[in-house]
């Protein structure tokens, strides 16, 4: 416990002075701020002042922390606890995460929710550790306050008759969530101002369409669906979307998905967002607005490769560029390690591409064909990084390949790191395309 004030102050009447007492309530609330919601109550016993300072707090934590660990009784044990904290304090909640074994108590959790809804409640979280046990009371569906709402392993229902988005919701986070795609689609196309949505893990139905005209950003990960459209949504121009382990089923079911992300400015393709065996010239789509571009694939595999080259081919004005190597696992068809020799170069390599970098675990020739071709084509670059996570004691091959490149190409500038704080001892090397320094003539495949 901390000393309130020292041991040589004394008030007029010789009693220690209390000097956290005076301080205005403002400052009170900021250091109430700083502790958990349950070690903030527990400051009421201190004095009369801070009695009920706690009440006033604008953020309640409510998770698994609240009770003792350990209690036979601890989701009854928490919801009474919850109960009673809102029961207490009057004043609006403007921020709440709710986070336990909700269905063992669901009746309290559904009576929670109602008061924070009552409270004007501003951002929302609620979380169930058994994913789809917990169903939210329809009473969630009548805020109109709420402004973040983050639902993590709870099942949405059909919202109440009536129900037409929330009004004031700007970011909305579904993570492990069960619902329909019905459900979804008055949750997004209802909220009007809606400008962040994070769908990831979700279940409960094979197509998802995404329409929203204010949307100006979106992240989409670990999902089962069939079928993913972007109907509607033009401002992610001005932002980005972030897709990783997706897996349609259908190679039709890409061509709605691509023809929503043409007019996104930044663009990342995590994990499993490859699909093996399409054919991405049938799928004529120009990426204008798109300047930045990362995207995980693996340069030995053929399939990756034509993503990646179908996405420079498309995205006329790209600027930066980030790949992350994968492991070659398996793959149908391995690149050619004649390809990027043979491959023209790109627009925007040739015009706008400035900035490149490249990830890689494991040091082979396709990695070097490829930074290679930039190379020798991109007049517009500035910069290439190449993070390599090969053990220190297999990064002797890779330095020298790079330092007899510098000796064919004097106006490549390279840096070489080490991370030794990192488990598996990871490089960077930076090569720096110095402008004006020399002119670019003949092969790099010939030289090398």
């Amino acid at each position: 416990m901390m000393e309130l004030c020292p041991q040589n102050s004394a008030t007029a009447g010789g009693g220690p002075e209390d000097h956290l007492s005076d301080l205005p309530q403002h400052l009170l609330l900021s250091i109430l701020s700083l502790l958990p919601t349950r070690e903030a109550v527990a400051t009421s016993s201190l004095s009369r002042r801070w009695r009920n300072a706690w009440s006033s707090l604008p953020s309640l934590d409510l998770g698994t922390e609240l009770v003792k660990a350990g209690a036979s009784s601890a989701p009854k044990e928490w919801a009474e606890a919850v109960l009673r904290l809102l029961s207490f304090r009057d004043a609006p909640v403007l921020r709440c995460r709710i986070s336990n074994a909700l269905e063992k108590c669901r009746h309290d959790v559904d009576r929670a929710i109602g008061i924070l809804v009552d409270r004007g409640v501003r951002e929302l979280g609620v979380g169930s550790l058994r994913v789809g046990a917990y169903r939210l009371p329809s009473s969630l569906f009548r805020c109109d306050s709420i402004r973040v709402l983050e639902l993590r392993g709870c099942l949405l229902g059909l919202p109440p008759q009536g129900f037409d988005g929330f009004p004031r919701l700007e970011t909305l986070r579904l993570v492990e969530a069960t619902f329909d795609g019905g459900t979804f689609d008055r949750l997004v196309r209802g909220s009007s101002v809606l400008e962040n949505l994070v769908v990831d893990g979700c279940f409960g139905f094979k197509k998802l369409v995404v329409s929203s005209p204010t949307l100006r950003s979106f992240d989409v990960a670990c999902n089962t669906w069939e079928i993913l459209e972007i109907e509607h949504a033009p401002r992610l121009s001005q932002s980005s979307v972030s897709l990783s382990f997706l897996n349609p089923k259908h190679t039709s079911d890409l061509r709605p998905l691509l023809q929503g992300l043409v007019r996104v400015g930044r663009l990342s393709l995590q994990d499993d967002f490859v699909w093996e065996g399409v054919s991405w010239k049938h799928f004529p789509a120009t990426f204008s607005n798109l300047k930045k571009l990362a995207i995980d694939a693996n340069l030995r595999k053929g399939d990756d490769v034509d993503v990646v080259s179908w996405f420079l081919e498309n995205s006329p004005n790209l600027t930066e560029l980030s790949i992350m190597d994968h492991p070659l696992v398996s793959a149908k068809r391995t690149l050619d390690v004649n390809h990027w020799r043979t491959q023209r170069p790109f627009h925007c390599l040739i015009h706008h591409l400035a900035k490149v970098e490249i990830h890689f675990a494991a040091e082979h020739e396709c990695i070097m064909e490829f930074m290679t071709f930039l190379i020798e084509n991109g007049r517009a670059l500035r910069q290439i990084t190449a993070i390599s996570l090969v053990r220190q004691e297999k990064t002797f091959k890779l330095k020298q390949s790079f330092l007899d490149m510098q000796k064919h190409f004097p106006w490549v500038r390279l840096l070489f790191k080490n991370f030794p704080k990192l488990t598996t001892v990871a490089s960077e090397l930076v090569v720096r395309l110095v402008q004006g320094s020399g002119p670019r003539t003949g092969s790099i495949s010939q030289k090398l």
